[in-house]
């Protein structure tokens, strides 16, 4: 052994476990590095790697070699760079001529990873060195697809290696060809920029020419294989059509490398040209083999396949044939999967499929519904060549009578069939995806049309949709399918998140849902009696204290009833004559049905006893406000407009006039929206449960926003505002009662302790009084806007001792006794604050009439606010509702409240912000509560800015703000020490910075004068540029965006980049400069096109060709890597910019060149890829 052998094998033993381990430490990793720069080191790995067999050294010399050609290879001399590629080619013959020899020895050849390796520098060769090339490779790779012993005897094509081809495939040589050409495709595919531009194009280019070949020489492949199997069948008799093909291990590992080929081809290729009636073939007498695991898995390949051609929308050349093509073949194999040979249903197969199998199967379902199915409904079995097959698959519950005429339903029918076949809920779900995508189509409006014209189009699918939907029912209802619902999770989950159970259903309800919009009365005829059957098993209370099984199978199948219920509310309302022609029934389920479960479950408290009864009062009052649009329309049609009658409580209109006469059914209507009410509201006196709470408040808020009828304060004010009263007062005591003085001990139930549901109900009190009614005009005496506003001011806000929190903590005794900082005092002030913020957010989106009569009543508490913004400005929970409060207020009246009062608070925000210094380095701090603050302020201090008119008294403000965000703002947030702070509220932060470049554009803008000096407006103007910039420092991709939309349309409507200013035409180029590095960060790969837009309206806004030169030198100039040669090779092969299209290319083009270059300059050791 010579010493050059001697010191690679001490470094084999020192360096190949911590390689092989993924862990080394830098001064490993370094040496590991300077070990692979060593001159000729390669020829020492090719040496250890012809020692007698050591997987070891073997490893290590592979990696060694791929070192060199991935960093070292265009150092190498021609002589060099040949040895490697025969070393590596020549290595891959001898290992196919010894497995060959040996093909039932198990350590014959290469260990596998090594042939990996192997065949992967090959064609890392081929991609760097353009004397081997790729044609090279694809010599080499069909070679061995061919079973020829060495390159003389290779074909010198691809179209001539399909002459060549051994019928008998499944050799380890084509196995490995096979591999290679799989890598030819990824690498020539691949968007790596590991080359030049011109380079990658040469490469794309070639594989495109050869894509046809390498095509038709897999698909040879795939067929021989086939052909290879089926006789192999047959000779045993074992073969009982295509789904019983067995593959020998070699065999199916050919066919799996052969259709990932395939799929790798598809996926980038020109469908349009390459798809066609063989290749549908070709993979379809691979997608029905599903007989055992290994079948299973070619099949669910091919699947994948045609998956990627339905997927991609294209149109073959021969597109009928296609289209018949697929519909037979999908037509044959779910007659293959849904019933025995005899013809009889038998689940037994769907149940038996490998499950990555069922899944792709089902995927393909599903494309082929969305993308190709309405293109059958008009032709006949005859037209697609099933002649009477079609008939053998009509009579599944999906079909229709003409069935065998129409091949489409034939084929629905089948689908019905593999749907309910499905063995777990699982797999039933992603079925019903494919018939929710039938059903989107059959609802999708065509130009002019409307739901009715649906609902006529879906007549001939009536039978099959409705025997759908009782299939379903006994899928989704507990009294038939309790065991395999009963495995699912129906746990509480946190957030937006569903429980398995809840999953499922909402899948079933959106369904039924839908056959309701196209059949609604027949839907209803189904669903109804099933619930009124439930409803009366339920209201059996000893029963459901006697059996729990039976009562958790009730309630749950009541609850699916009902949240069904609630999405078949609506479809009521679509026309008139469907309106009047369900009346009766819809009264009687909401009257009678519904009405009397909620009176069950309130009189013997039931859903305080048991946490399923409570979800079921829950969905309850869901599906009443569901209703609420179709109580509304009932008591608007069925009789006269009732006036605002008066109450016994004060909670009427006053002057409005007596009520009309109402029709029977308009006093039903209004009779059950009495007792639903009062329901309500003695649920909420008695329960203690929040999510209760939180779907009886927006029932009522459901209510109030749908019945906009005076009829609706005749029931509501009795009873609503006799509970806000009531309940305040409880929870208000020493607040509510004159002169008292103690503190209030907090009172306890669900309605005082729940800000939301409070708030929900305050939300109902305010609109049901601030809104107008509708069926007359908004200044119709009968509105009575004056007895509104005066109502609202003394019920909700007076009577309810609401306000006195706020008044007794703004009062100045209160806060030198300190009182104001007692936990019982922040907390009402919170609970009020958010109480008022819903009233004023339910009428943010009414006419001025409605926000006049709330803002009358919140104005004399104004002043109170502005003084606790002062009081409790360092402590934050409190602070961060008042300013919750204000932008509340603010995004609902803006400048309806008046300049002085705004003044008022930006002036209160400007000390808070830049007088207190202290409170400022605590927000800059970083804590969730500062960060929430901030964001805030930041955000209202924007809707001041935008909101105020140029020639307003806000515009004296400007200054100040303008003082803020660059003197305080911005050195606090953007320092070193407050960056965990700056990159949570950076958006808002510029939000305000836009917001004042645009919005006070002219008042900062610089002037042309004759002096040098720049006023102190013009000087805030490019300091808040400068600040425009740091977005695009930053890897905030969100952040990036949203400032590249705001400086186009800063530029579009203010003309920035073009503006004659020096100072600006030099910002101009360091955002330019800053883009253009951007864009060699990986991270904005997505945001490529938008930013070079940008830059494309920066460049063409000045002189193109003076600021292009200047501003591409300097971006080649700091990169240092490059030499003085390579900048000025890179310059010169810049194109045309004058043009976008051209822009884009070029500078896209320059950027990628420019970063190869450098990192070919630069010899890295960031890492090592295994």
């Amino acid at each position: 052994m010579t010493m050059k052998q001697q010191w690679f094998n001490e470094a084999l033993s020192r360096l190949y476990i911590p390689l092989t381990n993924g862990y080394t430490s830098p001064g490993l990793l370094e040496e590991l590095m300077g070990f692979c720069a060593t001159p000729n080191v390669w020829q020492l790995a090719i040496q250890a790697f012809d020692m007698p067999s050591d997987p070891k050294a073997q490893y290590f010399a592979i990696f060694i070699i791929g070192r060199v050609v991935a960093r070292n290879w265009r150092d190498l001399s021609d002589a060099d760079r040949t040895t490697i590629w025969c070393f590596c080619r020549d290595t891959l013959f001898r290992h196919i001529q010894a497995v060959s020899a040996q093909p039932d020895a198990m350590d014959a050849g290469l260990p596998r990873f090594i042939v990996t390796k192997l065949t992967q520098l090959c064609v890392d060769m081929g991609k760097h060195n353009l004397t081997i090339g790729f044609d090279s490779l694809f010599q080499l790779a069909t070679c061995f697809l061919t079973n020829r012993p060495n390159l003389a005897d290779a074909p010198q094509s691809i179209d001539q290696a399909l002459s060549l081809l051994d019928p008998a495939c499944g050799s380890p040589a084509q196995l490995l060809g096979l591999a290679m050409l799989l890598m030819i495709c990824e690498e020539c595919t691949s968007v790596k920029d590991d080359l030049p531009s011109h380079l990658r194009n040469s490469m794309r280019k070639l594989l495109y020419d050869n894509a046809t070949a390498i095509m038709n020489l897999v698909l040879r492949v795939l067929d021989s294989t086939h052909e290879q199997a089926r006789i192999a069948c047959q000779s045993d008799g074992t073969a009982r059509g295509n789904a019983r093909l067995r593959f020998p291990p070699m065999i199916a590992r050919c066919v799996a490398q052969a259709l990932t080929v395939v799929s790798q081809l598809l996926s980038w290729v020109p469908l349009n040209e390459f798809v066609d009636r063989r290749l549908v073939q070709s993979l379809f007498q691979y997608v029905v083999l599903h007989v055992d695991s290994t079948s299973a898995e070619l099949g669910a390949q091919a699947l994948e396949c045609v998956n990627e051609i339905l997927g991609r929308s294209c149109i073959p050349r021969d597109l009928d044939g296609f289209l018949v093509q697929i519909f037979g073949d999908v037509f044959r194999l779910l007659q293959s999967l849904t019933a025995d040979p005899a013809g009889a249903p038998s689940p037994e197969v769907i149940r038996a499929l490998d499950s990555q199998y069922r899944e792709r199967l089902t995927d393909f379902l599903g494309l082929f519904v969305s993308q190709h199915l309405r293109r059958f409904e008009t032709m006949s079995s005859e037209a697609i060549g099933l002649g009477g097959v079609a008939a053998a698959g009509a009579g599944s519950g999906a079909g229709a009578p003409d069935a065998t005429s129409q091949p489409v339903f034939a084929l629905l029918g089948l689908l019905f069939t593999y749907t309910f076949m499905q063995p777990d809920i699982e797999a039933l779900s992603s079925c019903l995806d494919i018939w929710e995508t039938f059903l989107d189509r059959l609802l999708e409006p065509q130009e002019g049309s409307s739901l009715q014209s649906a609902q006529e189009a879906a007549a001939p699918y009536a039978g099959g949709l409705l025997a759908f939907v009782e299939a379903l029912l006994q899928k989704v209802l507990f009294r038939h399918n309790a065991p395999e619902l009963l495995s699912l999770d129906d746990d509480e989950v946190e957030g937006d998140a569903q429980s398995e159970w809840d999953t499922f259903l909402s899948s079933c309800v959106s369904i039924i849902g839908k056959v309701g919009d196209l059949l609604p009365v027949q839907t209803l005829n189904i669903t109804f009696p099933l619930l009124e059957e439930d409803l009366a098993k339920f209201m059996i209370r000893e029963q459901l204290t006697s059996d729990a099984s039976r009562a958790l199978a009730l309630t749950r199948d009541l609850r699916s009833h009902l949240r069904i219920l609630a999405r078949l509310s609506s479809v009521f309302l679509s026309s008139g004559s469907l309106f009047e022609s369900t009346f009766p029934t819809i009264l009687t389920l909401l009257k009678d049905k519904l009405l009397g479960l909620g009176t069950f479950l309130h009189n013997f408290a039931l859903y305080r006893r048991s946490e399923q009864f409570n979800k079921l009062a829950v969905q309850l009052f869901t599906t009443l406000a569901a209703f609420a649009g179709w109580q509304a329309a009932a008591l608007a049609s069925t009789g006269p407009a009732s006036g605002g009658g008066t109450s016994s409580t004060g909670g009427g209109l006053g002057g409005a006039s007596t009520p009309a006469e109402r029709t029977p059914e308009a006093a039903a209507a209004a009779e059950l929206l009495f007792h639903q009410i009062k329901l309500a509201v003695s649920v909420l006196y008695t329960t203690d449960d929040s999510v209760l709470g939180l779907a009886v408040a927006p029932f009522l808020l459901a209510l109030a926003r749908a019945v906009r009828l005076p009829v609706l304060l005749e029931a509501l004010a009795p009873q609503l505002l006799d509970l806000l009263t009531v309940a305040s007062r409880d929870r208000y005591p020493a607040y509510a009662a004159p002169g008292a003085g103690d503190l209030p001990a907090l009172a306890r139930g669900i309605f005082q302790t729940s800000i939301e549901v409070r708030s929900a109900v305050f939300m109902a009190a305010t609109t049901a009084i601030a809104l107008p009614f509708q069926q007359m005009a908004a200044k119709d005496p009968a509105q009575a806007w004056d007895n509104r506003a005066a109502l609202f001011a003394k019920v909700v806000l007076g009577d309810s001792g609401l306000t006195a929190p706020l008044q007794r903590a703004a009062a100045p005794g209160f806060h030198e006794q300190g009182l104001y900082k007692a936990p019982d005092v922040r907390a009402l002030i919170c609970e009020a604050l958010s109480t008022l913020g819903a009233c004023v957010s339910a009428v943010a989106a009414e006419s001025k009439t409605s926000k006049a009569v709330v803002l009358e009543a919140v104005r004399p508490l104004l002043p109170s606010t502005i003084n606790l913004l002062k009081i409790y400005a360092s402590e934050y929970d409190v602070l961060e509702r008042l300013i919750d409060f204000q932008l509340e207020l603010f995004v609902a009246m803006r400048l309806d409240l008046g300049v002085e009062y705004v003044g008022e608070m930006v002036g209160v925000m400007l000390a808070l912000l830049g007088g207190n210094q202290s409170f400022l380095q605590h927000l800059a701090g970083g804590t969730p509560a500062s960060i929430d603050i901030i964001n805030k302020l930041l955000q209202l201090l924007t809707l001041i800015v935008e909101s105020g008119p140029r020639s307003s008294s806000l515009g004296a403000l400007t200054g100040s703000i303008v003082q803020l965000v660059l003197g305080d703002l911005a050195p606090a947030l953007f320092s070193d020490g407050a960056r965990a702070a700056a990159d949570h509220v950076a958006g808002r932060f510029f939000e305000l910075v836009f917001a004042l470049l645009d919005s006070r554009w002219h008042q900062l803008q610089p002037e042309a004068t004759a002096s040098e000096s720049v006023s102190p407006g013009g000087q805030a103007f490019y300091r808040l540029l400068d600040l425009a910039q740091l977005p695009f420092k930053s890897s905030d991709i969100g952040i990036f965006r949203d400032n590249l939309a705001r400086l186009g349309r800063l530029d579009q409507t203010r003309r920035l980049f073009s503006l004659p200013d020096q100072q600006v035409i030099r910002q101009c180029h360091a955002f330019a400069m800053q883009l253009m590095r951007v864009l060699n960060h990986r991270g904005h790969e997505l945001l490529r096109e938008d930013i070079l837009a940008l830059l494309f309206r920066i460049f063409s806004s000045v002189d193109m060709p003076t600021f292009a030169q200047s501003t591409i030198e300097a971006y080649l100039a700091s990169m240092d890597a490059l030499s003085e040669a390579d900048r000025h090779g890179l310059l010169q092969g810049v194109g045309p910019l004058d043009m976008q299209g051209s822009f884009v290319d070029s500078i896209g083009q320059l950027l990628v060149d420019s970063k190869y270059l450098e990192s070919l300059r630069t010899t890295s050791a960031a890492s090592v890829v295994l």
